[in-house]
């Protein structure tokens, strides 16, 4: 679908001072290469201690901490997500979806980054004029 976008949030703050959250997700639909389908999936980590107001419009590169472009449209497996937080250290790995199982590849690695206890995270899509299919997934959050 065109001009979608979507957000999952945590309703309760995050106690922990480490944590890991792993999203997979499946995006189908015909992402044409060239001037009328440019198929350029990206991920991109942002960060914000609640005062700063959003970037509307716009996509939030002015205010990201890290980015990385991956393929994972049409893929025979959903692809998944790791988002690791540790040490202040935030950290994300990506798997290709070409097999059920394989393993995460490195995409983004920022800090220091502090992240108090007590904060809230989420993760959000969105489709541009030219897109597919929505985009359809599961989040698993873990913390210590």
């Amino acid at each position: 679908m065109r001009n979608r976008s979507g957000a999952v949030w945590s309703r309760a703050s995050v106690p922990f001072s480490a944590w890991e959250v792993e999203v997979q997700m499946r995006v189908t639909g015909l992402g044409r290469r060239g001037a009328q389908g440019m198929d350029s999936p990206a991920i991109r980590v942002l960060a914000s201690d609640g005062h700063i107001p959003s970037e509307q419009p716009g996509d939030g590169a002015s205010q990201g901490l890290g980015s990385c472009h991956w393929d994972f449209r049409n893929r025979p497996h959903p692809f998944r997500a790791r988002i690791t937080y540790w040490g202040q250290r935030l950290r994300m790995s990506l798997n290709s979806g070409l097999t059920p199982s394989d393993p995460g590849e490195f995409c983004v690695d920022v800090g220091p980054l502090l992240l108090v206890p007590g904060g809230f995270f989420g993760v959000s899509a969105a489709t541009g004029t030219l897109a597919g299919e929505d985009p359809t997934g599961q989040v698993r959050a873990e913390g210590q």
